[in-house]
């Protein structure tokens, strides 16, 4: 009860949730909400895809690969069928691994640089913190969600970036303008979640701002891979 009280916290306050975090470390349940949430978009994505979208692109690439020469009806179904659940497994499986990862790259980072400050922070606290400080991604599967449920079907192959909040996206210049991805509302929560974090533990105004920048980087950078 204690745990949903400082998740609760570290949306509506969270110098007080770090604060506990500090005190009292624990991370289970952060990472719960955080795979329930992907998990759950990620499940309500698979659903919605578009089988008869896959069995084309799979038609096209079997016949490139025989050198024009149409496959049968029946090879194609179950290429199709393998490369829908491969994308189904797949994607369970890099949520459950990427997220504590993720975690463990913005612990590194606030390890890293409670190091140089006056109260040092022990690995698990750091971790702690660094699991709340992604939270928000946990809004943003939920945002994601009621988007997918709003699709007709989904392309398999066009799943990717599907829910875009951040700048390039949004605007279509990703490749055009490179960084304009980082210019996304939940990647700047995060940043700011770590320099609270770190402004809680004792830093100076000069390192909570590199701090938040730094994992503002990192987060975008890494969300790459799951987003």
């Amino acid at each position: 009860m204690n745990q949903l009280r400082v998740i609760l916290l570290a949306f509506l306050s969270p110098g007080q949730a770090f604060a506990r975090i500090l005190a009292k470390p624990r991370v289970i349940i952060a990472l719960l909400l955080l795979w329930i949430s992907a998990i759950a978009a990620h499940a309500v994505l698979c659903h919605k895809f578009d089988k008869e979208a896959m069995v084309r692109a799979t038609a096209v690439e079997l016949a490139e690969e025989e050198g024009g020469k149409e496959p049968p009806e029946s090879d194609v179904q179950k290429e199709a069928v393998r490369r829908l659940n491969m994308k189904r497994i797949f994607g369970y499986v890099a949520i459950f691994m990427m997220i504590p990862l993720f975690a463990m790259g913005l612990a590194i980072l606030f390890w890293f640089l409670c190091r140089f400050s006056k109260n040092k922070q022990g690995f698990k606290k750091c971790y702690s913190v660094a699991a709340h400080v992604w939270l928000p991604t946990a809004i943003r599967s939920g945002l994601a969600l009621i988007v997918f449920l709003d699709y007709p079907s989904i392309d398999p192959l066009a799943a990717q970036g599907l829910f875009r909040t951040n700048l390039g996206d949004l605007l279509g210049r990703s490749s055009v303008i490179p960084g304009l991805f980082l210019v996304d509302p939940f990647l700047i929560w995060m940043g700011v979640l770590f320099g609270v974090a770190g402004r809680v533990a004792g830093w100076g105004w000069l390192k909570v701002i590199c701090g938040g920048v730094g994992a503002w980087l990192v987060v975008g950078f890494s969300s790459r891979l799951l987003f």
